[in-house]
């Protein structure tokens, strides 16, 4: 019986929670079963790339899309994962959504963003 190959390429994943990620996937046995790790470029430069590691459950994936090293690369800055930020709801109980004038992506005026296809059902 022949080994079996594992499992590598370049690809976006669309993750439950509408979340997507590219970068390098492979799959890896941890925690007593088969995960997604996809290794996503955060720095390019003449020294090499910088990565950030994550795993996903097989299960939490929903489409696996191969594409291009430089297609990832330029993907994993548009999806990159945000830091982390505690919720204040005192500081977003200030906050009157009639004030908000501009779109949080991207700057443009909210009333229609056609510059990064951000809606008012995002707020």
């Amino acid at each position: 019986m022949k080994p079996k190959k594992r499992f590598e390429a370049w690809m976006v994943l669309e993750l439950m929670g509408h979340r997507k990620v590219a970068g390098y996937v492979s799959e890896e046995s941890i925690f007593g079963g088969t995960m997604a790790r996809i290794d996503i470029p955060t720095k390019v430069g003449k020294h090499g790339m910088e990565f950030i590691t994550q795993y996903y459950g097989i299960s939490s994936i929903y489409c696996a899309t191969p594409i291009l090293e430089s297609d990832a690369i330029n993907l994993a800055r548009t999806y990159r994962p945000r830091p982390f930020e505690k919720y204040d709801l005192h500081r977003e109980s200030l906050v009157n959504l009639e004030d908000i004038t501009e779109c949080h992506n991207c700057g443009a005026d909210l009333s229609v963003c056609y510059k990064c296809g951000a809606g008012a059902e995002s707020f």
